[in-house]
């Protein structure tokens, strides 16, 4: 302040940056632990290391202007259970008879404690074995502790575990007492916890000391000045300088611990002038602006300011200085000091920190939030004539990558994906990944939508491209759907709400890799989201109803089974039948009661039956994935009196495609049950041979397709390949979809068991099965003779 004089203030004020910059120093050391190597930080722990130093600079600041022992002990208390997230702190002062302690200062305390308790320090007690061992001691839970006797006031205070650190004495000196830190619940104080509170107690005890220094006259001058050079050795320890400007002569003056913070020596920067050499020339009009208001008086001369500097050998530290400007008696200031400390480490902390706000840790992209932020930038660009494209990506397969070979590898995918999306937009987007396997790219052209259209060509080929892991070549393929701003929109949501729309057609179109959006994609989302609504209330509303299609043994021309086939009895669209809404139901996660629905009623109709006649149900990889699928099958063959061996349960290929040992243990156990075991569609997609011996199947239906395609010379050879194999492992096979006489004829003398199609009958209602049991329903084929 203005006029004020130096001396014991003075003194104060080293005192408390000392205790603020040796602390700050411990804690700044922990974070560059956590840097090692070049490992990201966890976001938690730097916010955490931050937090205690920003807490420190408040008690520093508040130290440069404190002559009060006593203020500076309380709030030493205040900050101590700030930085430490507890509900008690307090200082214990050793008296002179070194056995007695008083509670000389505290925050959370019920009153009468402070300035008022006191603790014998004998060897049984907490604080005495403190002293004894000249060691941190935890309590962390005093209402099991055994080994010492603790004061009432604890109890009072609701305290159940505490940590003692002692404040030592000066040279020559005993300890000024005892740190301790309270919780009103058990807490298992860490060893990072009794570090940071042990330097802590390190740095307060020469604040301490000096008071008691400068208090004790019988000590004399020789006394005060070694506690001093313990100051100054502790400041330039801690990697700080003060320093001292006389601004009529441009003189400057540094203490040790300049030559740390600036490499170099003492002496070398004499002149403001000079200074200005190291300062980053980025910096330096903010630093004089700040040195101008001090001198001027502003905020009582005060000085704060963080700045950089490049140090001979090139590299750039980030510095913090603080002080105050003293003034004559005139209002002209005499003299700007204070104390310079590096803070290079916790600002890469803070750099840090606003990096993973803004960026995905796994792959280094932009995240949701600062994506948000640059369509906001970008679609504000658009309307004023340069081009955008959004890209919305989603890889194919990707979950199967992460369940068959871990979400190690998944995660290598990720990284992989994005590295070759920086490659493909090169400079000309910006890519972000929102989550998951989505990512994001913004595209900026004058040439769009042709700009976007070959972007979205070269990130199809680039991310077809197999990646390898880890030994692993893992191929996913990707989906895009591409919105153009301002065509398409000028608001954040509805152009992503486009984009995401185009790339669902994308997914649902195995023709095309990427799709631009078109206003009729928004009306068919809808008639979607009215359509799910409609089938969540479909399921309870039981709106459904199953229709059965005769399976026929060839060679005996009777029907041996029926396959149940799910409809929707929907009020306004009639009969919807299975394919324009189960793909909507395994997305929706609904097939699931309905799957179970149609497996407990095609299991009660079946028992009106013959005898001798089956019910084919098919099942969906959601019911596989979900639920005890064996015990569902045996509640609903219990509940309808039906023997396992008339169900015979129908599964493709896609269910196999993993190879996973969990869904080939749930098909044998299906299997020893008793129920039968039919791979549908067999031949289309990832057909593999290997299934029909790996897998427990009692049959094998040949896909419709080739039995179309059965009467070229290709067709034929494909039906009897499957019908050959399947042969010599003695499993039947039934070929679907047979509409004619000529296509019957062709099945049978290629060998297949059994047919279904429109040729015998067409899926029937419940009431229409009757007349189909028994004998034969069609004429002889010529083949069978």
């Amino acid at each position: 302040m203005k006029g004020q004089p130096t001396g014991l203030g003075s003194l104060t004020i080293e005192t408390g940056l000392w205790f603020f910059v040796l602390l700050a120093s411990h804690s700044a050391d922990k974070t560059e632990c956590v840097l090692k190597d070049g490992k990201p930080c966890k976001h938690e722990m730097l916010q955490e290391l931050l937090r205690r130093q920003i807490v420190l600079t408040r008690f520093g600041e508040l130290a440069l202007r404190s002559d009060d022992l006593d203020a500076i002990l309380t709030e030493a208390c205040h900050l101590v259970r700030e930085a430490l997230d507890t509900d008690l702190a307090k200082v214990i002062e050793l008296q002179e008879d070194q056995v007695t302690l008083l509670v000389r200062a505290g925050v959370g305390w019920k009153p009468g404690v402070v300035g008022i308790a006191t603790i014998y320090a004998a060897d049984d007690t907490s604080e005495g074995h403190a002293l004894k061992l000249q060691e941190p001691v935890i309590s962390p839970d005093i209402e099991t502790e055994t080994r010492f006797r603790y004061p009432a006031y604890l109890t009072d205070n609701g305290v159940r575990a505490f940590v003692n650190v002692i404040i030592k004495g000066g040279k020559d000196r005993p300890p000024f007492g005892i740190l301790q830190v309270d919780s009103r619940t058990a807490r298992k104080f860490t060893e990072e916890d009794t570090i940071f509170l042990s330097s802590y107690a390190n740095l307060l005890a020469p604040a301490v000391d000096r008071f008691r220094v400068i208090g004790d006259v019988r000590q004399g001058q020789a006394l005060l000045r070694e506690s001093e050079a313990r100051l100054a050795r502790a400041i330039s320890a801690a990697g700080m300088s003060t320093w001292e400007w006389d601004p009529a002569s441009d003189t400057l003056r540094f203490s040790h611990g300049f030559e740390a913070l600036h490499g170099q020596e003492v002496g070398t920067l004499p002149r403001m002038a000079s200074l200005r050499q190291v300062v980053h020339r980025e910096d330096w009009p903010a630093l004089t602006v700040a040195l101008d208001r001090a001198l001027r008086g502003d905020a009582q001369g005060s000085l704060t300011i963080e700045f950089r500097i490049t140090l001979p050998q090139g590299e750039v530290r980030w510095l913090r200085s603080t002080g105050h400007a003293e003034f004559d008696t005139k209002g002209a200031p005499m003299r700007l000091a204070g104390v310079t400390q590096d803070i290079t480490i916790s600002r890469n902390a803070e750099e840090r920190i606003a990096h993973m706000a803004r960026h995905d840790e796994l792959t280094g992209l932009l995240n949701r939030r600062a994506l948000r932020e640059r369509l906001e930038d970008a679609l504000l660009r658009s309307q004023r004539g340069e081009g955008c494209a959004i890209l919305a990506l989603d890889l194919d397969r990707f979950k199967d990558v992460n369940d068959t070979l871990g979400h190690a590898v998944g995660d290598g995918v990720l990284h992989s994906v994005a590295n070759r999306l920086l490659d493909a937009t090169r400079e000309t987007g910006v890519v972000a990944r929102p989550g998951g396997d989505e990512f994001v790219v913004i595209q900026f052209g004058l040439r769009q939508p042709q700009d976007a259209e070959t972007l979205a060509t070269r990130i199809v080929t680039m991310l077809g491209e197999p990646h390898e892991l880890d030994g692993h070549e893992v191929t996913t393929g990707v989906s895009i759907g591409i919105a153009i701003a301002p065509t398409d929109g000028t608001e954040v949501e509805q152009v992503l709400k486009c984009a995401d729309l185009a790339l669902y057609d994308a997914k649902s179109d195995d023709e095309s890799r990427f799709r631009f959006f078109e206003p009729e994609m928004q009306a068919r989302a809808q008639e979607r989201r009215q359509l799910v609504a409609d089938l969540r209330l479909a399921v309870v509303r039981n709106e459904f109803e199953l229709h059965y299609q005769p399976l026929v043994d060839l060679a005996q021309n009777r029907v041996i089974a029926f396959e149940a086939l799910v409809r929707w009895r929907h009020p306004v669209r009639g009969l919807v039948p299975p394919d324009a809404f189960i793909r909507l139901a395994e997305e929706t996660g609904l097939i699931e009661p309905i799957g179970k629905w149609i497996l407990f009623k095609a299991c009660a109709d079946a028992v009106g039956w013959l005898p001798d006649t089956k019910v084919a149900v098919n099942l969906s990889a959601v019911q596989f994935a979900k639920g005890d699928l064996a015990a569902t099958v045996a509640a609903a063959l219990e509940g309808a009196g039906l023997t396992p061996g008339r169900l015979e349960l129908e599964i493709t290929e896609s269910l196999l495609l993993d190879e996973d040992d969990a869904t080939l243990a749930m098909l044998r156990r299906l299997h020893d049950y008793g129920v039968s075991i039919s791979m549908d569609d067999f031949g289309i997609g990832y057909s593999s041979l290997s299934y029909i011996s790996k897998y427990p199947f009692d049959k094998v239906k040949i896909d419709r397709s080739f039995i179309a395609a059965g009467e070229g010379k290709s067709g034929a050879a494909i039906i009897r390949a499957i019908v050959e194999l399947c042969r010599s492992l003695g499993i039947p096979t039934t070929a679907e979809g047979i509409e004619t006489r000529r296509q019957l004829e062709q099945v049978v003398s290629l060998g297949c068991s059994e047919g279904q199609g429109y040729f015998f009958a067409p899926p029937r209602p419940l009431a229409d099965i009757p007349p189909m049991l028994g004998g034969p329903q069609w004429p002889h084929h010529s083949a069978v003779h």
